[in-house]
């Protein structure tokens, strides 16, 4: 079965939906009917009991407090559900793009939504200190969604991006050092945020590889693995955004852009600017 996001939403130009769910044991099958998304992400808050999570012909326990990512076109459903009380926060994958130079340089964003692979689910956790903040959040969305007077998306959105905040910065990798892939998803999902913040800095492979304690060779595996990029154009990339953004900006020459995102030369900056955006930084900086 699958859903679409457009038979969800309350406002269609809010691409974003929160809604609660109650899940108990059954005596056979499945929890919940297995279903996909068909066009958007699904971010689960666990606010109460337990259950196993299956996705595809994977199983991972899931209880209270824990924060997982569901991807697009992604069959799951939820079995031994035991008062299985959960937040479903879908969105639009474009909805965090204008604020994603802003977060991601939090390693948990970093984790869930630039990291995470088919083959490796990675799971947060909030502890019972921030727990009453998420939920109170959360209950605040549900209810302005449920309003129609005028201000309420506002709010929503407002609360939304204020809740996405709050669990970026205090929730904590389940089995984070635990070893294994999850293990070096949550080593290299801290690079990530440093490269973000420090891109300027010079980065060897040796230097990021000794930042995640990996050795280069297997911090070259992963790192592709996780990314889908090796380290050093993972760096350019990240280095030539950077510098879109600060072009888009007046107070900085060319140059001084290029230094302040770590290109020593110019004349280099340029030519891979070029092959990334197809204009020179000068082109790009004078079009409407």
């Amino acid at each position: 079965m699958g859903v679409n996001l457009k038979n969800l939403l309350r406002w269609q130009n809010l691409k974003i939906h929160v809604s609660p769910a109650l899940h108990s044991r059954e005596k056979e099958g499945p929890a919940t009917p297995e279903h996909r998304h068909e066009d958007f992400l699904e971010l689960v808050f666990v606010r109460s009991g337990q259950a196993i999570h299956v996705v595809g012909d994977r199983e991972a326990p899931i209880a209270t407090g824990h924060i997982f990512l569901i991807r697009e076109q992604c069959e799951h459903y939820y079995r031994n559900a035991q008062s299985l009380n959960i937040y479903n926060i879908l969105l639009d994958r474009g909805f965090l793009a204008y604020f994603k130079d802003d977060l991601q340089s939090l390693p948990n964003y970093q984790l869930l939504f630039n990291l995470e692979r088919d083959d490796e689910k990675a799971v947060l956790m909030l502890d019972d200190r921030h727990f009453p903040d998420a939920v109170k959040l959360l209950e605040n969305i549900i209810a302005e969604e449920a309003n129609d007077t005028p201000g309420a998306r506002t709010i929503v959105l407002g609360d939304v991006l204020r809740l996405f905040v709050f669990l970026f910065r205090h929730a904590r990798p389940v089995l984070a050092d635990s070893g294994g892939n999850s293990g070096h998803a949550y080593k290299i999902s801290r690079l990530l945020a440093a490269l973000d913040q420090r891109c300027q800095e010079d980065w060897s492979l040796e230097k990021m590889a000794a930042m995640t304690r990996m050795s280069v060779m297997n911090f070259r595996l992963e790192f592709k693995r996780l990314t889908g990029l090796p380290p050093i154009n993972y760096l350019l990339k990240t280095r030539l955004t950077k510098a879109a953004l600060m072009l888009m900006l007046p107070g900085k020459n060319i140059s001084e852009v290029a230094l302040a995102c770590g290109f020593q030369d110019s004349n280099y900056f340029t030519r891979q600017f070029r092959a990334e955006y197809g204009m020179t930084p000068r082109e790009f900086r004078l079009q409407p």
